[in-house]
């Protein structure tokens, strides 16, 4: 065979939150997807290697002392524009997000506290690209990095996906788990 793809090595995932439990939680959830996780707990910091990284999504928390997530986000853009950026925020903080968000061109909310299913969802369908078509799933059947295991539930849906593009939006029932009844 001739030279691998890069493509082949999974997807590059960066998170930032000023909390290392919470940068703890969201690499043991996303590396279930078989993805490489990066985890900062300085914003600035990750800005300063984002160039280098050219992840494929940018999660970040919304508070944090040294710079709030949207203006983190809004200068990632610059850095990693190719990148699906993710907002994470606690529920109560929604309501004035809409313009920042726009300014910062973030894909996706999760909220805080999240379900693992849930973040896998939002991830999934990030690297899958549905938002804009920009060139984020440069493979979008998202191959398990080598040596890493994909959990059988994920491997099932992007299956699904892949027969029935959109079968896999997340319906969650009335106690917050994903509903695969439908």
């Amino acid at each position: 065979g001739g030279k691998r793809m890069t493509t082949n090595q999974g997807h590059r995932i960066v998170c930032v939150d000023d909390e290392p439990a919470i940068c703890r939680a969201l690499r043991r959830c996303l590396q279930r997807l078989g993805v490489e996780v990066l985890t900062y707990t300085d914003p600035q910091r990750c800005l300063e290697d984002l160039r280098t990284l050219n992840p494929d999504i940018i999660i970040s928390d919304l508070r944090m002392p040294q710079l709030s997530g949207i203006e983190f986000l809004a200068r990632s853009r610059q850095l990693a524009p190719g990148a699906a950026r993710i907002l994470l925020s606690a529920h109560a903080e929604r309501g004035g997000l809409i313009q920042a968000i726009n300014d910062a061109g973030i894909h996706r909310f999760i909220e805080k506290p999240w379900s693992d299913d849930e973040l896998m969802f939002t991830v999934f369908h990030a690297l899958q690209a549905e938002h804009d078509g920009s060139d984020i799933a440069r493979n979008p059947r998202m191959p398990a990095a080598p040596g890493k295991r994909v959990d059988p539930r994920v491997q099932e849906l992007i299956r699904l996906e892949q027969e029935t593009p959109g079968i896999s939006r997340v319906e969650l029932d009335e106690d917050g788990y994903i509903d695969l009844s439908h």
